[in-house]
């Protein structure tokens, strides 16, 4: 069975953490009883990342590093979602994880032109999401939350 694969970039602050999970458990709460197969890989403490030929599609966790940083674990990772896109693989890049993408797929991620952005987004899915592996089980329209510097 091909499975999700979380790529953990981080970990959330601890006093979160002790009362709602880490990134990875919010990740596989959101994505509900159908994805019964995940993989968590926390790149940001140096495992590497699996192997493309079991994966249904990949998860990027947010991270409190900045993708300028350019952390060794960083740009490791973002070499390896190279391939993952020209595998065609599915990639949903949450906060930090979409920097990280537009990062290795050659664009620029910097500091908020208007300084540090936080609160609730709505999110309207196209109709080809539900034919998405990751996206597939979310409602039409989705509140997500944002806080970020970059």
């Amino acid at each position: 069975m091909k499975e999700i694969v979380i790529i953990k970039t981080g970990d959330s602050i601890p006093s979160l953490v002790a009362r709602r999970g880490d990134f990875e458990d919010w990740v596989i709460a959101g994505l509900g009883d159908g994805y019964p197969a995940t993989r968590v890989v926390a790149v940001h403490q140096g495992e590497p990342p699996p192997d493309f030929d079991l994966m249904a599609g990949i998860v990027i966790t947010g991270s409190h590093a900045q993708v300028t940083n350019r952390a060794d674990w960083s740009e490791r990772t973002a070499r390896w979602l190279v391939k993952a896109v020209d595998r065609d693989i599915p990639i949903l890049g949450i906060c930090f994880g979409h920097q990280i993408l537009v990062h290795a797929l050659g664009g620029k991620v910097d500091d908020a032109p208007d300084g540090p952005e936080f609160g609730t987004v709505s999110i309207s899915l196209k109709t080809a999401a539900k034919e998405d592996p990751i996206l597939g089980n979310l409602p039409q329209t989705v509140e997500v939350q944002t806080a970020h510097s970059q």
